[in-house]
């Protein structure tokens, strides 16, 4: 390490640890400003939160001045005659170290002796331990009391006038202690979010670190799904930041949860772990995840991808550790108005449906409007699907587009509104061959399907897969029937219902 900046992190140490040391100022009271000479017990000007009790009263006549000490705050101030009491109480030293306690002090003459006055502290109100303080000649004097205070969570002080012939006024108390220092464990993040499909691996990665520990931080997975999940280390050290990798693994399409805990014997940390895992597409579908291909700025050129070149125009290859929303190590990023990726080269076999996982980017939040078009002669010409698509989800989700398109195919994803706080992220594009014989406008295999009031009806002699899908494309429900009449409630318009390879346009009135 380099001299001066080992010279800087021992200052910053050095510091930090002074900060810790300084005095905590845990009572401040200087009696406001009273009017005419009211009890202390019917008093309500105090300048604190603590409690205040006894027999005196509060009066502004005679009052500290600078003169005498400089944090003097004048005005208000405890007057105590022969036999008086006044007390303090509701005061927390719980935790604290080296507490002091100073106040304003006064006498009327010069008279006074040790005994005729005394300084008290309690824990409860009942039992009291003496404490020592000089008692100033007539003229005020700021004091600090001697004798130990107790580090409690009901500290009272109390004054008494013990004298029959000795006037005695108190201002400006102050009770500063050192606080302790209190075994913390930090986590870098109390709740992580992963999106993906089964069958692939998430990784989101925290740092775990702890003040004032003497020993290693311990950490454990439980909860519904915590064999889903599953952690680089068990331990991390007390004495410095350790980073820590948390993998999510699920199987299955589904939501999971988990726990992930950090323990040490004086704290206790938990952290939340929630999983988001989409069907993964089947294994004849192509599938562009752009974890091939490196181009970390937005002008325009062509990047060598997972399923060959793409175009990118105000685009990028982002990654998590910038912000990025990804299923595995990449995705690509959008910008701008007209910002765009788009396929270098046709996909063979044509498309039947486009699913595309969108999220905005980083800590955006502004919905980002962005389209699909598509290509059948090599990108001369591009025909937008369906229609604009607003993404606002802050994780990866699908949007699915119905295209039915035979012969060679490239896509393109163009983004349509221009500000940079809905910049636009995009990951596993997935594209599966077309299937069916197209839109059929009467019959649909052994289906009977028609609109009705309020209702799409589908007439089956058998179980089947069934999709609703709008006129624009997009998937709107999925279901499994079974034989007989299935009604699917829809609002009044025009659909598509895909049953199986087949298709049919009907109107919901």
């Amino acid at each position: 390490m380099k001299p001066i900046l080992k010279s800087c992190l021992m200052f910053l140490a050095l510091t930090v640890g002074i900060t810790q040391l300084q005095a905590t100022t845990l009572l401040s009271e200087n009696f406001g400003t009273p009017s005419g000479n009211p009890v202390i017990t019917s008093y309500t000007g105090w300048s604190s939160s603590a409690t205040f009790s006894g027999t005196g009263s509060v009066r502004i006549s005679a009052p500290s001045n600078t003169t005498n000490y400089g944090t003097a705050s004048g005005n208000g101030n405890i007057f105590l005659n022969a036999g008086q009491t006044f007390i303090v109480s509701g005061i927390n030293t719980l935790n604290y170290t080296n507490l002091s306690l100073s106040l304003g002090f006064y006498q009327y003459s010069n008279t006074a002796t040790a005994d005729s006055v005394s300084f008290q502290v309690s824990t409860n109100g009942t039992t009291w331990t003496p404490l020592t303080c000089n008692i100033p000649s007539k003229t005020w004097a700021l004091e600090t009391v001697s004798g130990t205070i107790p580090a409690t969570s009901t500290l009272y002080f109390k004054v008494t006038n013990n004298s029959k012939t000795c006037q005695f006024r108190v201002d400006d108390i102050t009770l500063t202690g050192t606080g302790a220092a209190i075994p913390t464990i930090i986590s870098t993040s109390t709740s992580e979010v992963f999106t993906t499909v089964a069958g692939t691996a998430k990784i989101d990665t925290i740092t775990v670190s702890g003040t004032d520990l003497t020993e290693n931080i311990a950490l454990a997975l439980s909860g519904t799904d915590a064999n889903l999940f599953s952690i680089s280390a068990t331990a991390a050290s007390y004495s410095a930041p350790t980073p820590i990798a948390i993998s999510y693994n699920p199987t299955a399409a589904g939501s999971h949860t988990a726990t992930l805990t950090l323990t040490s014997s004086k704290d206790t940390v938990k952290v939340i772990l929630t999983g988001k895992a989409y069907k993964a597409p089947a294994q004849d579908t192509w599938v562009e995840d752009f974890e091939k291909g490196t181009k970390t700025g937005y002008a325009a050129a062509t990047v060598t991808c997972t399923q060959g070149v793409w175009d990118f125009t105000n685009a990028l290859i982002g990654n998590p550790y910038n912000g990025d929303k990804t299923f595995g190590s990449q995705a690509a990023r959008i910008r701008d108005i007209d910002g765009y990726i788009a396929m270098n080269a046709d996909k063979t076999g044509g498309a039947d449906t486009v699913t595309v996982y969108t999220a905005l980017y980083g800590s955006n939040t502004s919905a980002a409007t962005w389209t699909l078009s598509i290509s059948t002669n090599q990108g001369s010409t591009w025909t937008v699907v369906g229609s604009a698509v607003s993404t606002t989800n802050t994780a990866l989700a699908p949007v699915s587009f119905a295209v039915k398109q035979t012969g060679n195919v490239r896509f393109k994803i163009t983004k349509t509104n221009a500000t940079n706080s809905n910049t636009l992220n995009i990951d596993n594009i997935a594209i599966t061959s077309y299937t069916g014989a197209g839109i059929n406008e009467n019959t649909i295999g052994a289906a009977n399907v028609y609109g009705a009031k309020g209702y799409a009806v589908v007439e089956l002699t058998g179980k089947a897969n069934v999709e609703i899908l709008s006129v624009q494309g997009i998937v709107l429900t999925q279901k499994q029937l079974t034989a007989g009449k299935n009604s699917i409630a829809l609002t009044h318009g025009i659909y598509i219902v895909k049953v199986g390879a087949n298709s049919q346009k009907i109107m919901v009135y």
